[in-house]
């Protein structure tokens, strides 16, 4: 112990009396770290970290796989949602659950106003079971928890349960908060709980202010959630003792079947999946590739901490090359080998220890900064940040980059040929006179691992230019879309329909409108999602294990295909008389006419769905419709006079409505004129959002642009390490060989000459690391693609209009890291040129 405190002490005093030499090597390794701790924060909270509810291994949900037909492509689809009656079945007549939980966030996309009095909060909500809270096992802090009357929500005050965050910045934490009542999307509720602080839910990518009863969203939205063709609902569970999960499974496809049998909603399942539960429900992970998002994120970080590992492992073998003579006085004076490595490795893990404590602190920053700079992480609402877990981690990856960057140097060091050293005096050509040193090696490492961070990156920037450039079908770039959301007004005080109507004649009348038309969604949105329904088609022949067919619809205006330039191939438009009173009419696209009238007359037919009968009126062109990345698929739209309450006000929902407005010419000019309309009807900036369709739609790309700007900053701070790297290795070949050069030079060499040979070691390092970064960035591409084909699809990370063999990628990534490594190598190479061969043969 004596001994390891003398190294310490001793090792202090080297990194003090080197102080450039400490700072250079801290700031390195505080960036690989920093970037890594903070990648990995928000993995942990997003991806990693299990619920925190009462033995969270225990929990388990349920997925199934169904046959699915789109256009001309079919194949096994797999989701995640359940109807209510099927929710009920399974807790009730399953015998496999001691407890099954049902739950569905309002719109995970979108947070709603809360209102207590003056005070204002956006917040995002979740509509649960009335046994959310007992299943999984949560306390409340204060009050309590939904009772099973009230779970259909028809008691005479409607409840919620709000988070212990909300508790805290709307009611200062008062205890009196319970019996006070809320008000959110115009709907008052009673708090009568509040959850731990600790507890945000169990859907990964959110964290719920307030929770409501099943039955109290369908009262607010008018939303069908008992409807057995609605198929919303997630569930979670615990299985009984003894009940293993593929008993369950078994149980569970056998009672579908018998549902199937008495229930008109068939499910169409052909397989049933009980799985691991502890995460809960991530939207962007996967239970079957949530490894994979980690690696996607996590490995360009690591890659960035490798290359910084061996630069330091490069600038340690120089500093020992520095060193040799004083190792090797310490050698010959009785010194082990095993003390000098000791000796050696408690230096490294002295700049391991700062390194890891600064780039902790780089990490809380980070943390904080791209919560703040990054909407759609603000919109999470995840309390992201450096905690006691990741502090640990932390420390020990930092005492582990020691082996990384430490011990080869340490063993190499440590064994010098003594009489050598102290004969030549710095003994450094015996050491490393080898034509490929561990240097060498290092070097290739680190342009290797900068190619392939480089590679990914390009790919991302090219799949992002695609998206940009991509047709949906029409011209999106010349719509301008008004999203309206009037949560914060009474719908006693105002008239929705009227409103609308008004808002439609006085833009219609402004200059440079082409046409107006209203819309429940926006196309190629986050939000553009379209509601499933199920339904009886006329003369179509249904599937022999089917009675009901899947319906994606949307809610559209008059004049809506005109507004967005999509062409009418056959039939009429909506027009303002296909409202209540009138039968239901509807328009499809040509891909669901070919799905379900091959070859017929579409014109006339009619459907029964969502709870009506309707006409086929119009066929228009298939297009976009989702988001850019897809392919066109079968879609029907119902006119907006339908959905409407008995106050005739929009239903649902009848607080969120858009604007859609074809403009000619520049439509810059009109968005001030737009903004006097909507103030002149009584709106205030804080309701409405003016943009362009196209600019909506990109924000739908925020993820991979994420990723890429990840990517890019990652590759950018690896080729600045991989130049000072080369740079350094090349300094350090120059004035070991300054002696060998001006003999060179003193029998006739020209400067040209020397320059081209340091040069040409540069362009050999560097083209052997340019060979081995292709093919590793190829081989991880090919494997991900090959092992998980359903990756590819999903749309956050799913590349677009590029291919992971694309030949410019690879082609531009080998010119940017030639010249960044030829102009560094070329520093050194002039030095090196520059030498006065009287002074050379006189260098010791």
């Amino acid at each position: 112990m004596t001994t390891l405190w003398q190294d310490i002490r001793y090792g202090l005093r080297m990194l003090v009396k080197k102080p450039g030499f400490t700072a250079v090597i801290v700031l390195t390794l505080a960036l690989g770290i920093g970037a890594n701790t903070t990648v990995f924060s928000f993995l942990d909270r997003v991806v990693l970290r299990p619920l925190t509810v009462k033995k969270p291994r225990e929990l388990v949900k349920l997925e199934y796989q169904y046959q699915y037909q789109h256009g001309n492509h079919s194949g096994v689809g797999k989701d995640n949602k359940f109807t209510y009656p099927l929710y009920v079945s399974y807790r009730d007549q399953s015998q496999v659950f001691s407890g099954l939980i049902a739950y569905m966030p309002f719109d995970t996309s979108v947070q709603s106003n809360v209102r207590v009095g003056d005070s204002v909060e956006r917040v995002a909500s979740m509509a649960v079971s009335s046994n959310y809270f007992s299943v999984l096992g949560i306390q409340p802090v204060i009050g309590r928890f939904f009772l099973p009357e009230e779970e259909k929500g028809h008691g005479a005050q409607s409840v919620a349960v709000i988070s212990h965050g909300l508790w805290r910045r709307l009611f200062d934490g008062d205890p009196a908060a319970l019996g006070k009542t809320i008000s959110i999307r115009n709907y008052i509720l009673t708090v009568v709980g509040v959850t731990p602080a600790e507890f945000t839910g169990t859907v990964a990518t959110m964290n719920p202010g307030i929770y409501v009863t099943l039955g109290t969203l369908g009262q607010m939205d008018n939303f069908p959630w008992d409807d057995p063709g609605n198929f919303s609902l997630f569930c979670l569970g615990r299985l009984k003792p003894q009940v293993s999960r593929a008993q369950a499974e078994a149980k569970l496809l056998v009672l579908t079947e018998q549902i199937n049998q008495v229930d008109s909603h068939r499910t169409g399942y052909t397989n049933f999946r009980v799985m691991e539960g502890s995460r809960g429900t991530n939207p962007v992970a996967h239970e079957d590739y949530y490894w994979l998002v980690v690696v996607l994120f996590q490995a360009p970080t690591m890659l960035i901490l490798l290359v910084a590992c061996a630069n330091v492992a490069n600038i340690l073998l120089a500093r020992g090359m520095m060193r040799q003579r004083e190792i090797a006085i310490r050698r010959a004076m009785g010194a082990h080998r095993c003390d000098v490595i000791r000796q050696l490795l408690v230096e490294s893990s002295l700049l391991a220890l700062l390194s890891g404590a600064c780039g902790a602190l780089l990490a809380h920053w980070l943390t904080h900064t791209l919560r703040s700079a990054l909407p759609f992480i603000q919109q999470l609402g995840l309390p992201v940040g450096v905690d006691g877990r990741i502090l640990c981690l932390t420390l020990l990856g930092s005492l582990g980059s020691v082996f990384l960057f430490g011990l080869a140097p340490a063993l190499r060091v440590s064994r010098p040929n003594v009489m050598n050293v102290l004969k030549d005096g710095a003994g450094t050509i015996t050491l490393f006179a080898r034509r490929f040193s561990l240097r060498n090696v290092l070097v290739v490492i680190q342009v290797a691992f900068s190619v392939i961070v480089l590679s990914f990156g390009v790919l991302c920037l090219l799949s992002l230019r695609a998206l940009r450039v991509a047709d949906p079908g029409y011209d999106h770039k010349r719509v301008l879309v008004v999203s309206i959301h009037l949560e914060d007004h009474s719908p006693v005080n105002i008239d929705f329909r009227q409103l609308f109507t008004h808002l439609q004649e006085r833009v219609t009348s402004l200059s440079g409108v082409k046409a107006v038309s209203l819309a429940s969604e926006v196309p190629l949105t986050a939000t553009g999602r379209t509601r499933t329904s199920a339904g009886y088609v006329e003369d179509f022949q249904m599937p022999a294990d089917r009675d009901y067919i899947p319906w994606d619809y949307t809610i559209v205006g008059p004049g809506y295909f005109q507004t967005l330039g999509v062409p009418l191939l056959r039939g009429r438009d909506f027009t303002p008389q296909d409202g209540p009173g009138t039968s239901g009419v509807m328009i499809i696209n040509e891909l669901m006419a070919q799905r379900f009238w091959p070859g017929q007359d579409p014109i006339g037919k009619h459907v029964d769905v969502g709870g009506g009968r309707r006409e086929v009126i119009g066929v228009v062109k298939a297009v976009k419709f989702r988001n850019i990345r897809e392919r066109p698929e079968p879609l029907s739209f119902w006119p907006l006079g339908r959905q409407v309450d008995a106050k005739g006000n929009p239903s649902p929902p009848a607080d969120k409505w858009d604007l859609l407005i074809r403009t000619q010419g520049d439509h810059h000019s009109l968005m001030s004129l737009l903004k006097g309309e909507l103030e002149s009807a009584g709106l205030t900036p804080a309701t409405y959002k003016i943009g362009t369709l196209a600019e909506r739609a990109r924000e739908l790309h925020n993820p991979q642009r994420a990723i890429t700007a990840l990517l890019a900053v990652i590759g950018a701070v690896g080729l600045l390490f991989v130049a000072s790297g080369i740079a350094g290795v090349m300094a350090f070949e120059v004035s070991q060989r300054t002696r060998e050069i001006g003999i060179r030079m003193a029998l006739g060499a020209q400067w040209k000459d020397v320059l081209q040979f340091v040069l040409r070691k540069g362009a050999i390092l560097t083209g052997i690391g340019l060979g081995l970064g292709l093919g590793l960035s190829c081989i991880p591409c090919y494997i991900l693609f090959l092992l998980v084909p359903d990756f590819r699809f999903v749309d956050e990370y799913a590349l677009y209009g590029v291919h992971i063999w694309d030949p410019l990628t690879y082609f531009s990534v080998i010119l940017l890291v030639s010249f960044v490594m030829l102009a560094a190598c070329y520093i050194p190479a002039r030095r090196a040129a520059k030498i006065d061969p009287m002074e050379a043969l006189r260098y010791e």
